[in-house]
């Protein structure tokens, strides 16, 4: 272990520093890091302005990121709110579908802070971790802390963490030098740092993407066997196979509380389990462009960042070329381990995303994640060739300006012309390029020529990381997704109606499904960012082809267009009241004859799977698991529903004949239902609602959601924990031992 030193602690107090200075739109809640200008395509918020052109990153924004952070934000139970949204359609899991990233540690400031604010503090959160684990394991590589800093400026404000910071890839990146360091560590014959390696493969699992796991495990592998190989270290390798894979299935049992139920999720969802990339094809002119996107590739847009090397680094890669002859044996060996990494995983992520066609791409495996060791790579040499600046002799810096004179004229001039090339048609583009190219060569110029004539480490490090820091905060800051505070679904006349007349649930037209209405507080079906859970696909499905079945969702009001009016909900037309009509042609209704969202019926049909592919509004309820006489009384009676949280509500019923109550909230394993004191079967009704047979009289229902997946994986990860950590309190006393 280095010995921690003031110096390192103002680095980092200056790469923090630095990380908060690059936030400022957001500190003050004038911003969000999202993209969501897809939302000002649609009604009701078109109203508000011109539509945009907007990317599938936007739409994923727009209907699932924001959406689930301004939940998790909420008022409320903390882990209930963790565990169950009311307000994804009927309701839906949400740490079931890791996406949500609802373990993750960057998501903790959304459960203590307002969503503006959280939000910045999660960024700086991201950068600032970034940053040190950069840094921390710079200086387990040997190198001094101001050549460290170089590297925590590269890494911290790399496309991965800083351009994708709101992305699932931005909880993950920030932990992946610490699965270099346990890499290294291993290859060079310190197995027993597997236990590092299964905490911050976890600690990236619980980012939100499986592929970016997958990635992340496949690039420690990788750079385990080249860091060996190239070290010239051939045996053992039985050993440290094992010790790799005791990592990984370690990291799986700490990712147990997350996996459990993601998996119980993917047996209710007609998901494959696959997360097919948004845009799944990257720019290779954003190797060599210094700013992005509209000079590397316009349509790549954020995917052109992820291969973009900075130009501090890619100036200086001729320099390290020339100069790592120069540079002691352990030197030179692990910087040709990161720069063979780093360039495989590029021709590797351009491969799989440029000449495979689509469906030969990887699905389980990320591009993503294999582009995180590139960064941190490059901020390596940088530094490396830094430091070793300073030691060379007076003869060998001529050999080295002799041999540099020819290649950097080639190099940089080509990479001047490219720049131009790639932004000729933009002419403030171009100007911001060349701006960025000349002030890049000209400091690195003045930084290298000064410390030539009077060497000073101290200046050339700190030096290096601010130009660095700024070099790629110029280049990736106009791709940086953002959107202005009153932009965020701005208020319109049908967002104020809606508002004003809708209390809880809203249904109607097919094109409601386009609308996340969830940001108010309202239920809706169809709803757009509702998990794909296969039984609420298949009530809308049946809801699509006999609209007669929204009334039993429990919705107190419906929005219609006129061709829906009539159309296909015409048989509707004289239950409902108007309560709005707006200038675009739709009308909000109520339902004069509301069915309850909690009901007691008397009539129903027993069912199996198949019967549910018929479910109309004509027939009996359909009840799986129970049965009720199906010329039972067709009225029904209604109950109270009192929500305590959202995982917990309370159902009162007036005495009652035998029947079952039916919920119109979404059915879901580990939902439980107490009448009094006892544990009744929740059962699913009509596919999607919740159901429980009662008795004679008055009762009292509460709907509790307990997942036995959560708390079973809990314990398992709380297990493993404690395993790691005996291994690790083992392994240290024998080395010291």
């Amino acid at each position: 272990m280095f010995p921690f030193r003031l110096q390192d602690l103002i680095c980092l107090a200056a790469l923090g520093l630095a990380a908060a200075l690059t936030l400022g739109p957001y500190w003050g809640g004038g911003a969000v890091p999202v993209d969501l200008s897809y939302a000002q395509t649609l009604e009701p918020w078109s109203a508000a302005g011109d539509a945009p052109d907007a990317g599938a990153l936007s739409r994923l924004h727009t209907y699932e990121t924001y959406p689930t952070f301004q939940h998790l934000s909420g008022e409320g139970g903390k882990v209930a709110h963790m565990l169950w949204n009311e307000d994804d359609g009927l309701g839906a899991p949400v740490l079931a579908r890791w996406r949500t990233r609802a373990l993750s540690p960057f998501t903790v400031p959304f459960y203590l802070m307002p969503l503006e604010t959280a939000w910045a503090w999660s960024l700086w959160l991201k950068l600032a971790v970034a940053a040190i684990t950069a840094y921390y394991t710079a200086r387990r590589f040997g190198l001094v802390p101001n050549m460290a800093a170089v590297v925590g400026a590269a890494y911290a404000f790399s496309a991965p963490v800083y351009l994708w910071s709101s992305e699932p890839l931005g909880d993950a990146a920030p932990w992946f030098p610490l699965l270099l360091l346990s890499a290294e560590r291993a290859a060079l014959g310190q197995p027993n740092t597997w236990p590092l390696a299964a905490v911050t493969l976890a600690l990236m699992g619980l980012g939100g993407n499986p592929p970016v796991l997958a990635g992340a495990v496949a690039t420690y592998l990788g750079y385990l066997l080249l860091r060996r190989w190239i070290s010239g270290a051939g045996s053992g390798l039985v050993h440290l196979g094992l010790l790799s894979a005791l990592a990984v299935a370690a990291s799986a049992g700490l990712l147990a509380v997350q996996i459990w139920p993601y998996f119980e999720y993917l047996g209710q969802s007609a998901e494959t389990g696959a997360f097919a990339d948004a845009a799944p094809r990257y720019a290779w002119q954003g190797l060599i462009s210094p700013l992005l996107p509209a000079g590397a590739a316009p349509s790549a847009g954020l995917w052109a960042g992820l291969l973009f090397l900075g130009p501090c680094a890619f100036l200086l890669l001729p320099v390290w070329y020339v100069i790592r002859g120069y540079m002691e044996p352990p030197l030179r060996s692990r910087t040709d381990a990161l720069a063979a990494g780093a360039g495989l995983a590029t021709a590797l992520t351009l491969v799989s995303t440029l000449v495979l066609p689509a469906s030969y791409a990887p699905q389980w495996v990320s591009p993503m994640a294999l582009c995180l060791i590139t960064p941190f790579a490059l901020g390596y040499l940088v530094a490396a060739v830094s430091e070793e600046w300073l030691l060379l002799s007076a003869d060998e810096i001529r050999e080295v300006i002799r041999r540099l004179r020819v290649n950097l004229m080639i190099w940089w001039g080509g990479w001047l012309l490219l720049t131009i090339v790639f932004s000729f048609q933009d002419t403030p583009l171009m100007a911001r390029a060349l701006l960025v190219a000349f002030g890049t060569i000209a400091a690195l110029f003045l930084l290298f020529g000064y410390t030539l004539l009077k060497p000073n480490a101290t200046l050339l490090g700190y030096g290096t990381a601010a130009l660095t820091m700024v070099t790629l905060v110029l280049s990736l800051g106009p791709l940086q997704p953002r959107t202005a505070s009153d932009k965020v679904f701005p208020a319109t006349e049908y967002s104020e109606a809606l508002q004003r007349s809708v209390q809880e649930r809203v249904s109607g037209s097919g094109t409601l499904a386009r609308w996340p209405l969830s940001i108010y507080g309202l239920n809706q079906l169809p709803s757009p960012n509702a998990a794909d859970l296969t039984r609420v696909a298949l009530y809308e499905e049946r809801l699509s082809q006999d609209p007669m079945l929204v009334r039993d969702t429990g919705a107190e009001a419906l929005l219609l267009s006129k061709e829906d009016i009539q159309g296909p909900m015409a048989p509707l037309r004289p239950l409902l009241r108007i309560e709005e009509v707006f200038s675009q042609g739709a009308v909000l209704f109520r339902d004069t004859e509301l069915r309850a969202r909690a009901r007691v019926i008397f009539q129903g049909k027993r069912a199996t799977w198949d019967d549910l592919q018929t479910i109309s509004a004509s027939t009996p309820s359909f009840i799986e698991g129970a049965t009720l006489p199906e010329d039972g009384p067709t009225e029904v009676l209604e109950a109270n529903v009192t929500e305590l949280s959202p995982i917990a509500l309370t159902v009162q019923v007036p005495d009652t004949q035998p029947g079952i109550l039916v919920l119109a909230d979404t059915w879901y394993p580990g939902w439980r239902a107490y009448v009094g004191d006892v544990l009744m079967n929740v059962l699913p009704i009509d596919a999607v609602f919740r159901g429980v047979e009662l008795g004679e009289g008055e009762h009292t229902v509460e709907f509790r959601y307990e997942p036995t997946s959560f708390k079973y994986g809990l314990w398992i990860s709380c297990f493993t924990l404690v395993a790691i950590a005996v291994a690790g309190i083992r392994a240290r006393r024998s080395r010291n031992s």
